[in-house]
This record gives C-alpha cells, sequence and structure tokens, in this order.
C-alpha cells in the first residue's frame, strides 16, 4: 500500500513568513521582529469524516493515521514538545487489537511530552473514526506512516526570541483551543483575520481591534476572538507594545481551495487536502479488500460444491465487489485531481521563485502516478464487473 509522501521539500517560506516578518511597535525601544505567526488548520476544531469498514484492515488503519496529520502536526507546534533539532522525523507503528490501540513512535527529537500529546491525538481521532468498526480479534492489524514536522513550515512555536514574539506564541499556542470562536467555518473554507493588538504597562485590558470585514461569519470570529485574546491576561513589560497579529487558517477537512489568498497559502491548504483524500484512498482500498476476499471466499465454496441455490449469493457479493471497486475509483479520482491543482500552483510559484522547483517537481510526479493509479483501478473493476455471474433471476 502506497501512502503519497507530503511534500515538505520547499525551501521557501510560506505565505505566513509574510506576515511573520511584521514587527511589534515597543514605546521608547526598537522594533520586534515577530517570529511566531504560522497557520492554524480547522481541521484540528472540527477532523473530516472517515468512513470505515468492517473489520478495520491495514490500509484503513493506515488511512486514518494520515488522515490524522492536522491534529499531530499541531502537537509540535508547541515548544515543549519538541527537542532542539529544527526539522523532525518521526514514524508511527500503530497496532489495533481487540482492546484498543498501541502506539510505537520511532523519532530523533521528540520530548516525553510530544509523545504523549500524539499518542493521545491518535487514541482520540481513532476511537472517533473507528468506533463502530470490528477489531481484530485474532491476529492484530498494525500500519506504518511517517510523520515529518519542518521549523517554520509546518506549525512551530518557538519562545524566548523576544517580547513580541513570545506574545505572539502564546496566542498562537491558544488558538487549538479557541475551536468555538470558528464554529461559523465548520466544514467550509476560513478568511485570513487581521488583528492589532496593544498592551500598555499598568493597564489590566489590552485594545484589541481587527481589520473591518463585511461578512458576517469573518465579524463573529472577531468578536469571539477578541474575547479570546483579552482572556489570556496579556502583560507586557515595556511602557506599551503594539503586537500585529494575523490568524493565518486553513481548513484541510475541506476540499475547497482558498479564495483571495496568496498562492503560497494556497498551497498549504492543498498539502492538507491531499494528505485527506490520501487517506480516503486508503480507507476505500480497504473496503474493496474486505468486499474482495468475500467474493473470493464465496467463489471458492462454489467451486468446491456448485449449487444453484449459491450462484445468487454469489452475484450478490460480486455487486458489493465492484461497488467497493467503483468508490475506490472515485477516491483515486478526487486525489488525481488535488494532484494536478498541486503540480498547477506549483508550476506558478517556481515561476515566480527557482526555489520551488524541487516542489514542483515532485508535485507532477505525484500527479502523474495519481494518473496511473486511475487507470490501474479503473481496469480492476472493469475485470471483477466481468467476473460476476450472468445468470438472470426472476
Amino acid at each position: 500500500m502506497k501512502v503519497y509522501p507530503v511534500l515538505v521539500s520547499v525551501l521557501v517560506a510560506m505565505a505566513v513568513n509574510c506576515a511573520s516578518q511584521s514587527s511589534a511597535t515597543k514605546t521608547s525601544e526598537e522594533k520586534q521582529q515577530i517570529v511566531n505567526i504560522t497557520y492554524f488548520d480547522l481541521a484540528n476544531c472540527n477532523p473530516p469524516a472517515h468512513e470505515v469498514s468492517s473489520p478495520l484492515t491495514r490500509e484503513a488503519l493506515i488511512g486514518l493515521l494520515v488522515a490524522a496529520r492536522p491534529e499531530v502536526l499541531e502537537c509540535l507546534a508547541d515548544p515543549k514538545n519538541r527537542g532542539k533539532a529544527k526539522n523532525i522525523k518521526f514514524s508511527v507503528d500503530t497496532t489495533a487489537t481487540e482492546s484498543g490501540w498501541e502506539h510505537q513512535i520511532t523519532h530523533t527529537d521528540l520530548t516525553p511530552e510530544g509523545e504523549q500529546c500524539v499518542k493521545r491525538t491518535l487514541d482520540k481521532l481513532l476511537d472517533g473514526w473507528a468506533k463502530s468498526v470490528e477489531r481484530p480479534k485474532g491476529t492484530p492489524v498494525i500500519a506504518h506512516v511517517e510523520f515529518e514536522h519542518v521549523g517554520g513550515v509546518t506549525p512551530t512555536v518557538t519562545l524566548g526570541v523576544n517580547e513580541a514574539s513570545d506574545l505572539a506564541g502564546k496566542i498562537r499556542l491558544a488558538e487549538k483551543d479557541w475551536c468555538d470562536c470558528f464554529e461559523p467555518w465548520k466544514g467550509k473554507v476560513p478568511q485570513q483575520l487581521q488583528s492589532k493588538i496593544t498592551l500598555t504597562q499598568g493597564k489590566p485590558d489590552p485594545e484589541i481591534t481587527f481589520t473591518p470585514s463585511n461578512a458576517p461569519e469573518a465579524q463573529t470570529v472577531q468578536n469571539c476572538l477578541r474575547q479570546k485574546i483579552a482572556g489570556l491576561h496579556l502583560t507586557t513589560a515595556s511602557n506599551q507594545i503594539t503586537l500585529p497579529y494575523p490568524f493565518i487558517l486553513v481548513n484541510s477537512a475541506v476540499s475547497e481551495e482558498l479564495a483571495d489568498a496568496p498562492a503560497e497559502l494556497k498551497f498549504t491548504q492543498l498539502e492538507g487536502v491531499r494528505s485527506q483524500v490520501a487517506a480516503d484512498t486508503a480507507i476505500k482500498l480497504g473496503a474493496r479488500g474486505i468486499a474482495f476476499n468475500t467474493y473470493d471466499s464465496a467463489v471458492k465454496q462454489y467451486k468446491a460444491k456448485p449449487q444453484y441455490s449459491l450462484v445468487r449469493s454469489l452475484k450478490e457479493k460480486c455487486a458489493a465487489l465492484v461497488k467497493a471497486d467503483e468508490e475506490w475509483v472515485k477516491a483515486l479520482e478526487r486525489e488525481a485531481e488535488v494532484e494536478q491543482k498541486t503540480a498547477d500552483l506549483t508550476t506558478t510559484l517556481k515561476a515566480q521563485d527557482p526555489q520551488w522547483t524541487e516542489a514542483d517537481t515532485a508535485a507532477h510526479k505525484a500527479a502523474q502516478t495519481a494518473k496511473t493509479d486511475v487507470d490501474v483501478a479503473t481496469k480492476a473493476k472493469t475485470a471483477d464487473a466481468q467476473s460476476c455471474p450472468k445468470e438472470r433471476f426472476n
């Protein structure tokens, strides 16, 4: 089973870096560069739904682990969960048994807190996605998936740089707990929000303003975030500090592109969607495997003792296999569509900055592979349909 890799080789900063180069103004002091501006994926608030067939298969478990990418990477936004390495590669080997999930994490620089965060996150997501799925009663199901946290590209907060960055970091780390604010964008692509926060020494309440928006949903989100920021009780050691803070948001739980967003941020959105459609493909392949094995067993039973009474069951099971094939092909077609959109976007970005060349090459290779996979699955569906019994029943 092939899990399509994430394009983590991008060498340029995404749109978030445009915001991170903004600076906080301090009264009677020099400006401070803010480094803790990084995107937040609303899939952390409302994970996408993934329907899993029983019994649980290795392919489906791989798919669910891939689908957990936004939440797993959010664990590593917090510096207490990371070591000193800028980039952290780690793998997860998950064993599913009748009693639950066991996760073995192999890593280069996760802290014990980071390991526990990943394990808790996976337990919660897997329990939700597979709550009605039959667990293995005998041989356990084991799946292996690799992740990579790229400092400054995937969500990253670093404390201790300067006062302005630390203030921004506190806000960013709190965003995962502000899901009620983002509820208006559940199942939708979000808008980008720009706030300005002014803290004055000795004044308990900060001044918080947002760039006005005509969209009612954005206004609702802004009003909620204003209260959340005030609730952090931020303080300053300076006489006064003004912090520009953009809420840079994506939502990999929906397949739409970000409207009116910089191309680099559109790439981030597509990158998240790629993980979800690849996850769905793996899950659909697992369902296809179940249907294939069921039909194959029925065929073997019929061949061992041919009986006309078994033909109807054969036909029904073969029809179920063809239906599973169709769902698998549809998932691959969605994946191919997203891969092509990503390739088209990286070509545009490469034209603007040659540092996107490596990512563009990888994106086009992935798009071509996805098209080939669609062709292979379509041929398998045709062959399965041709193998179905042709008897007609009144």
